[in-house]
């Protein structure tokens, strides 16, 4: 959850911010940006933080709520209770939501029965002048990247699976999984595919650095909003290779500046991988 005051920016963790934001002491808010997901609400269950986000005295701080929708509406309130709070937020103006793709948009639309705004994810890239990594030499061998927090809903664990086959089948290349270890029970599913080719590197400070030198970039995702590391993986120069949800369909079109899947299952993404490695490489450099 970020505010951002008349004075500066602050970066706070969820509970700091519930807890303060309430306090008589705390910084007049021109606005704040809330990341209420599932899991944000789990954490909040038990408390009354929520409850007291939508009291009458916290709107005396006339300040500009905005929620973002980062994935389908419905799965982003998935619970009836979280559903009705927020379109109780929404309908009372204690909220804005902001929808960030035509996806995610339509998704609000179809759960919550009325418009509201939207703004497209965007990223502004260095310049081309970042120095790459020692071990990020040009090589013959394909590079895949995958960027994304170890999750279930990234399902790094059936990319792995996949990269397995395709080694068995001969093709050669480099896969590399970049993120944040967020699911400890989804890399060790990736250890154990004991895939060759797979590169575990984790976090890292610069991504844009790997995904410079990567031929394709890998998002499986079951769920997706508007992926910035999908914008930024495109912007530069690496093919894309993903499953058709959210705001990925906004911005790939298969065959055209990137492979899309025929659905979310294991074997179409499978084929759609297969689809890449028998691209000619006049038509990835196009």
């Amino acid at each position: 959850l970020i505010l951002h005051t008349k004075i500066t920016g602050l970066a706070v963790s969820n509970a700091t911010v519930l807890r303060s934001s309430f306090s008589s002491s705390v910084i007049s808010t021109d606005l704040a940006h809330f990341l209420l997901f599932k899991a944000s609400l789990t954490r909040l269950k038990n408390s009354t933080s929520f409850a007291r986000l939508l009291s009458p005295s916290a709107l005396k701080n006339q300040m500009g709520s905005y929620y973002t929708v980062h994935s389908d509406a419905k799965f982003d309130a998935s619970r009836w209770t979280a559903r009705a709070l927020r379109r109780y937020s929404f309908r009372r103006g204690m909220f804005v939501a902001v929808a960030i793709s035509e996806e995610s948009l339509d998704s609000f639309r179809r759960y919550y029965g009325f418009h509201t705004p939207m703004i497209t994810n965007g990223r502004c890239l260095p310049d081309s002048r970042m120095a790459y990594p020692q071990d990020a030499e040009q090589t013959k061998t394909p590079v895949l990247v995958s960027l994304a927090r170890f999750s279930q809903v990234k399902r790094q664990d059936m990319l792995a699976r996949i990269a397995k086959r395709l080694e068995q089948e001969g093709h050669k290349f480099i896969l590399q999984f970049i993120g944040q270890h967020q699911e400890q029970e989804i890399l060790d599913a990736v250890k154990a595919v004991d895939c060759k080719s797979i590169e575990i590197v984790g976090e890292v400070s610069n991504p844009l650095d790997y995904l410079r030198r990567a031929d394709a970039f890998c998002l499986c995702s079951s769920i997706e909003g508007m992926p910035i590391s999908l914008i930024e993986a495109m912007a530069m120069g690496a093919v894309p290779v993903c499953t058709p949800v959210g705001g990925i369909l906004n911005i790939v079109s298969d065959g055209v500046n990137g492979i899309l899947s025929d659905d979310i299952s294991e074997e179409a993404y499978f084929r759609a991988l297969k689809a890449y490695f028998g691209m000619s490489k006049d038509r990835i450099l196009d």
